[in-house]
């Protein structure tokens, strides 16, 4: 029997392991194509993130952890087309874009202040502006990622809405995150060793070791982050390929 997901709105109840469209059965019976008890495909079922739940710094502290440890088992919990993801999304990219750009800008100013360089100086007022125009740039690349997963949907037959993208690419963007503070830390590696080596009068030495460690350590962290977020995604399209959404109002809340 063919699966009808692509001829379906996104809030028509579909199995969600196999696509089939179980809107209307009794919900306490199984899929007739796949047998998955259908209860399992309800919207009702997913509790949301810590963040979709109550959105604040401890719930952000929560999420990340449990997106980063947990892809698979956060991914089965979020609820499709929150009204938060939009400022998750919103926020991660803002860290992502202030906390290198942070970096950079501190290393600028100690070093201005420390040799009475107005130019370096100069320099830090470039790298906090350039805070934005990362912001907005981190911002595009999740909207990239968020349409890419639309489009990888269609062609496979899956039912991956707009919601459902944009769920997926907010909790992902830890990356990001992560990969900003990989950059930050390649900045103040070699930054922090530079002036252990100027107070001691030395040029290299262990001190320049641990520097170079940092940039290699910090790279990896960079690489891990935008590697994350790719792999949420990817993950992210198999789990929610058919999830469901509860249909707004009254009406919608009852069948969920």
């Amino acid at each position: 029997m063919p699966k009808a997901a692509a001829r379906t709105d996104e809030y028509t109840l579909l199995c969600e392991r196999c696509g089939y469209v179980v809107d209307g059965l009794d919900t306490d019976g199984v899929c007739p194509e796949c047998g998955k008890p259908i209860a399992e495909s309800r919207p009702r079922r997913r509790t949301g993130s810590a963040w979709q739940r109550r959105p604040g710094m401890g719930a952000l502290w929560r999420t990340w952890p449990a997106v980063l440890a947990a892809p698979n088992r956060t991914l089965d919990t979020l609820i499709v087309g929150h009204p938060h993801d939009r400022r998750l999304a919103r926020l991660s990219a803002a860290l992502a874009a202030a906390i290198p750009c942070g970096a950079i800008a501190l290393a600028l100013g100690v070093e201005g202040i420390r040799t009475r360089d107005t130019r370096v100086l100069a320099y830090l007022g470039l790298a906090v502006a350039a805070a934005p125009a990362l912001w907005l740039v981190v911002r595009a690349l999740i909207g990239v990622e968020t349409k890419g997963l639309r489009v990888i949907g269609r062609t496979r037959g899956f039912r991956v809405t707009p919601a459902i993208a944009a769920t997926i690419t907010a909790h992902g963007a830890v990356g990001w995150v992560i990969a900003g503070a990989g950059v930050a830390i390649a900045v103040l590696g070699p930054f922090t060793a530079h002036l252990i080596n100027s107070a001691a009068g030395t040029v290299d030495g262990p001190v320049g070791r641990l520097g170079v460690l940092g940039v290699v350590l910090g790279l990896l962290l960079t690489v891990f982050g935008f590697l994350f977020f790719e792999t949420f995604a990817w993950l992210g399209i198999r789990r929610l390929k058919y999830a469901n959404r509860a249909r707004p109002g009254p009406a919608g809340q009852a069948a969920s």
